[in-house]
């Protein structure tokens, strides 16, 4: 969740410097062709990413009860 809350912290000043170095080297219909298709494809990816909270479950990761020291077999992955 740290990763996640530093890219949301650079995401904002990236994109505004991106937009301003578009502008001055494209004209403003040019800037908004290109960020459009970021747009584009930074949505198309997150669509097929996988969600955050079933990245250890998929690939059969052991399980820790809550309340316990032992791990358990993941039973969605047998």
């Amino acid at each position: 969740m740290g990763t996640l809350n530093a890219l949301y912290l650079v995401v904002a000043p990236a994109g505004t410097f991106m937009g301003s170095a578009l502008l001055s080297a494209l004209d403003l219909k040019g800037t908004g062709i290109a960020l459009t298709a970021a747009w584009i494809v930074v949505t198309a990816a997150t669509l097929v990413a996988p969600a955050l909270r079933d990245l250890g479950d998929a690939r059969g990761a052991d399980v820790v009860q809550q309340g316990s020291d032992e791990t358990v077999p993941c039973k969605e992955c047998e």
